[in-house]
C-alpha cells in the first residue's frame, strides 16, 4: 500500500536531504564539522534573519524552517521519502531543541518494519538521543548539540502547512473540469476561457510560496503590524 502523506507542502521541507549521501558516521560528521564551522563564523547575523540573510547559513535556515513547521505528521511524511529523507529527519531530530516523543516513536517503527536500517547510523543516534541514552560517539553529539543551540537564538513559531486534499475537493474538480467540458463543447474555446477565468482560485491550488504569502497578509492584518512570523513567511517567499 502507497503511503499518503498528511501535507500538500511536506517535499518542500525535504531539500535537506540532498545534502546526504549516507546516513554512517563519517559522511554525516563531516556534514556536521562544515555545517557548525559556518554557523560559528556567522553566529552573530543569526538573530537578525530573517531581514538580514547570509548565504553560508541556508542550510541553517532550513533546518530552522523545518523545526518550525515540523509535528508528527510533517515527520512522518518526511520520514516516508526514502533514506535520505530519512537521514534528515534524523539530522533534525538530533539538532533540534524541542525533541518530541513521536520522533522517537516513528524513528523506532522504521527499524521495526526494515532491519537493515538498524545499521543506519544518524537514525541509531538520532534513537539515543532522544532516549536521552549515553551517545556512542560523544564528541558527534556535543557538536548537534552546539549546532542546536544556534537555532535558539530565533523564535520558536510554527510555520502553517496546508492538509492534503478531502475527498470534497476531488469532487469539486471534477464537477468543475464536467462544467468547463461542457462549456466547451456547447459554446465554445472563448466562453470556457472566460469561465474558467472567472473561478476563484483554490488554496490547495495555490503554489506554497503563494499560499505562504497570503497567510503572511492575514497574519499582518490580524496583528495590525508586522509580527516575526509574517516577516519570515514574506523572506520564505
Amino acid at each position: 500500500m502507497s503511503y499518503s502523506e498528511h501535507y500538500i507542502d511536506s517535499h518542500h521541507f525535504t531539500y535537506g536531504a540532498s545534502h546526504f549521501r549516507g546516513g554512517q558516521l563519517p559522511s554525516i560528521k563531516s556534514l556536521l564539522n562544515k555545517q557548525l564551522v559556518r554557523v560559528r563564523g556567522y553566529q552573530k547575523f543569526i538573530p537578525e534573519y530573517p531581514q538580514v540573510r547570509c548565504l553560508p547559513l541556508e542550510f541553517f535556515y532550513t533546518c530552522y524552517h523545518c523545526i518550525c513547521a515540523m509535528d508528527a505528521k510533517l515527520f512522518e511524511d518526511i520520514t516516508n521519502r526514502g533514506s535520505r529523507s530519512l537521514a534528515w529527519a534524523s539530522w533534525l531530530a538530533l539538532v533540534t531543541p524541542y525533541p518530541e516523543s513521536y520522533m522517537l516513536q516513528q524513528l523506532e517503527q522504521i527499524i521495526e518494519k526494515n532491519s537493515d536500517y538498524s545499521d543506519f547510523y544518524i537514525l541509531t543516534m538520532a534513537i539515543r538521543r532522544l532516549e536521552e541514552q549515553t551517545p556512542e560517539c560523544q564528541e558527534t553529539a556535543d557538536m548537534f548539540s552546539e549546532y542546536g543551540s544556534f537555532i535558539t537564538l530565533l523564535p520558536r513559531i510554527k510555520i502553517p502547512l496546508r492538509p492534503s486534499p478531502t475527498e470534497h475537493y476531488f469532487k469539486q474538480r471534477r464537477h468543475r473540469a464536467e462544467t468547463i467540458a461542457n462549456i466547451y463543447k456547447n459554446k465554445g474555446t472563448d466562453t470556457a476561457i472566460a469561465y474558467i477565468k472567472s473561478l476563484p482560485v483554490q488554496e490547495e491550488d495555490m503554489d506554497y510560496k503563494e499560499w505562504l504569502r497570503l497567510q503572511a497578509l492575514r497574519e499582518e492584518h490580524q496583528h495590525k503590524n508586522s509580527s516575526f512570523l509574517a516577516k519570515l513567511l514574506h523572506h520564505t517567499t
